[in-house]
């Protein structure tokens, strides 16, 4: 049996098959993916041949996968092929944290917000390979390369063939981290964290995976980080530095067009002339049209109508699975589109016995979706009193002065209180020490309490 793999939908929906079948449809596509990714591998120094293992070393297996990347518009990308270890068999200290953070969409919501409020410029950049840039903190990992992937190391570099045993694989120690490998992603995100910190970057305390740095003249950059999916924001000059110094850190690195559409974590951001930014999910929606079966003619000009709340319990489908795997599909989609939050979270109570009824109102939502595929979420110099209850900079209650005129900040008096505590004054002077700490102003549930409510988030 083959030992390289096919993924095949979006990200979130990735399905796999076997070596024949992808062979077969992509031939050529997928011999040149592997190849890049071996001689990747060895561009990186990710790992050295052994002959020898030490005794009571565990040699943990591998195996390659091949993906078919998709556009945030549902549009082909590429054939990535990726060498997997067998984390599964690798043991670690469970005391031991291999977890990394990755951002929240709060975050990113508020941070594309001070984009648009301060016309900040946008870039996103791709580290390639990126788990392979991190050296391990380990030095007792071993890796079974598969007959095949041996055969085709070897035929890369010839040095690799004496390593090979009498079944044809070859045994090689890690150097760096290789995907599947359980702190891999842990690896990555300190390595990543240190070079921007001697850069002068901060971590937020209250989402480690968005770093911040305050220049000189007030202004601030700020980098938010998904595993290898850079976003930064800030004034062009900090931007371009930025791009510039990771450009000189990795060896491969992939930057988006300097224009107005950029594409994030399956999202179309797009920036508008009057300066807001537009979210949308044009690859998702089309998604969960097929997953309805809907006609370009099935639409509807609203979600719901008044019946919404009324509950029908004489007719149960026949399929709740489908229901509530439908039900889903549209929950993820209201992350950019809050007109859709209402009648998603009532079908969503609805999910433990839904009846015919419920899947005609699903249904109905769907069709509105249909026929507005192009709304979204509009981000835009308002956002940011609709967002902050608190203000971002040392997370006292919303503040007269604010970030945007921080030098001149000292001691502001609240004009904006909770309704649920009384207006407290802001000292912002503590950033003048270094001792806050940027977007404090999350805490939880004590944010939705605030008088700026944010029912989308």
């Amino acid at each position: 049996m083959s030992t390289v793999g096919l993924v095949l939908g979006h990200d979130m929906d990735d399905k796999f098959v076997g070596m024949l079948s992808g062979q077969e449809q992509y031939r050529q596509a997928a011999a040149d993916a592997i190849k890049s990714e071996l001689s990747q591998i060895l561009d990186y120094g990710v790992w050295s041949p052994v002959s020898r293992i030490p005794r009571g070393i565990r040699v943990i297996p591998s195996k390659m996968f091949l993906v078919i990347k998709y556009g945030s518009e549902g549009e082909y990308s590429r054939h990535k092929a990726r060498l997997v270890a067998g984390g599964h068999r690798e043991y670690i200290d469970p005391s031991v944290d291999t977890s990394s953070p990755t951002v929240r969409f709060e975050t990113l919501l508020i941070v594309l917000s001070i984009a648009a409020h301060k016309k900040y410029k946008l870039r996103i950049a791709d580290v390639g390979g990126a788990y392979l840039e991190a050296h391990l903190s380990r030095d007792d990992i071993y890796v079974r390369l598969e007959p095949q992937v041996s055969e085709l190391l070897a035929k890369i570099d010839p040095s690799y063939r004496k390593f090979m045993d009498d079944k044809g694989q070859i045994i090689v120690k890690l150097k760096k981290a290789l995907y599947g490998l359980k702190e891999a992603s842990m690896e990555w995100y300190q390595h990543l964290i240190s070079i921007l910190k001697k850069a002068g970057f901060t971590v937020s305390s209250c989402d480690s995976a968005m770093v911040y740095k305050f220049l000189d003249n007030g202004d601030i950059c700020i980098i938010v980080l998904h595993v290898d999916d850079i976003l930064v924001v800030g004034p062009e000059s900090s931007v371009v530095d930025f791009i510039k110094l990771i450009q000189s850190q990795f060896k491969k690195i992939t930057v988006d067009e300097d224009g107005k559409v950029h594409q994030y974590l399956g999202l179309l951001i797009t920036s508008n002339q009057d300066g807001s930014i537009t979210l949308t999910q044009p690859g998702y929606v089309q998604e969960v049209i097929q997953s309805f079966g809907l006609s370009p003619d099935m639409v509807s000009d609203m979600p719901y109508t008044q019946k919404l709340f009324e509950v029908d319990r004489t007719t149960q489908v026949s399929r709740p699975e489908e229901f509530r795997s439908l039900v889903m599909k549209l929950q993820y989609l209201t992350r950019t589109r809050p007109d859709l939050k209402l009648p998603v979270a009532f079908l969503s109570t609805r999910s433990a016995n839904p009846t015919e009824e419920d899947h005609a109102k699903l249904r109905k939502v769907a069709c509105y979706v249909n026929g507005t595929q192009g709304l979204g979420m509009v981000l835009n110099g308002d956002s940011m009193n609709l967002m902050f209850g608190r203000c971002i900079i040392c997370c006292s209650w919303r503040c007269q002065e604010s970030y945007w005129s921080m030098p001149q900040i000292r001691k502001a008096e609240c004009t904006n209180p909770c309704r649920v505590q009384e207006a407290k004054s802001c000292d912002c002077e503590q950033y003048r020490s270094g001792d806050g700490s940027f977007i404090d102003w999350y805490e939880g549930s004590r944010m939705d309490s605030c008088s700026a409510s944010r029912t989308w988030l």
